[in-house]
């Protein structure tokens, strides 16, 4: 597909899908990253905006639309050539080979080296849970996968079973919980959770090396697919 082409699909269906859940739609881009950048930014609104119900609670039609979209972005960045099309193909390929887990252990054991080999995130632990506390499973890059962490002292891993949704912890909102500090060896983290059936069944911590560039909830090196799912292994 050409540069223009996709240029042409991606105003296509941005428009639609802003046009389906009632929201403004901005002028039609004339460049490929200009497309690329407003179908992003709809579907940032969309999964994450303070009034943004979830996948689960559209309308059929703008579920279609926005997985489209999600694709349509990824193939756009392929052909636009930069950075984020080498990482767009990773990302891909590692959620090709989760899929491919042969059982949920093999699948716990390979996520949190997927999300550091591939992703680029320096340690990563996957947390049971459990009625009073987050018991951690399997990690990668970490001292060990540490204790288990009292959900009354997990603020933000409590929000982020809430509200289903990615969170960034010990930012200027939510403060990092410490059990789950010293797991990570960071003073800030992303949590996400996994969902299988509209249920959160597990929680995955992420961090960054010392003196790396603080993670966000917002811009990470998986946000084509975790805006999706709100989960690195629903699927894109």
């Amino acid at each position: 597909m050409t540069r223009r082409a996709m240029v042409t699909r991606l105003n296509q269906i941005d428009g639609h899908l802003r046009s389906v859940l009632n929201l403004p739609r901005p002028a039609k881009a004339t460049t490929l990253e200009q497309a690329i950048a407003n179908s992003a930014a709809t579907t940032e609104e969309v999964l994450f905006g303070d009034d943004g119900e979830g996948i689960a609670l559209m309308p059929a039609v703008a579920q279609r639309l926005l997985m489209a979209s999600l694709q349509a972005q990824v193939e756009a960045r392929l052909i636009s050539g930069d950075d984020s099309g080498a990482t767009a193909r990773s990302v891909i390929d590692s959620i090709r080979r989760l899929k491919a887990a042969p059982s949920l252990q093999a699948l716990e054991r390979q996520i949190c080296a997927e999300l550091c080999h591939t992703i680029g995130f320096s340690s990563a632990v996957l947390s049971s849970i459990a009625p009073d506390k987050f018991i951690p499973v399997t990690s990668h890059g970490t001292r060990g996968t540490g204790k288990p962490v009292p959900r009354n002292a997990a603020a933000a891993e409590q929000d982020c079973l809430r509200l289903r949704r990615i969170g960034h912890a010990g930012g200027r909102e939510l403060p990092a919980t410490d059990g789950f500090r010293e797991i990570l060896g960071a003073a800030d983290y992303l949590v996400a959770p996994i969902v299988v059936e509209s249920k959160v069944v597990a929680l995955v911590h992420m961090s960054r090396a010392r003196g790396a560039p603080s993670p966000t909830a917002t811009s990470t090196p998986w946000d084509c697919c975790s805006r999706c799912t709100h989960s690195p292994t629903s699927g894109c």
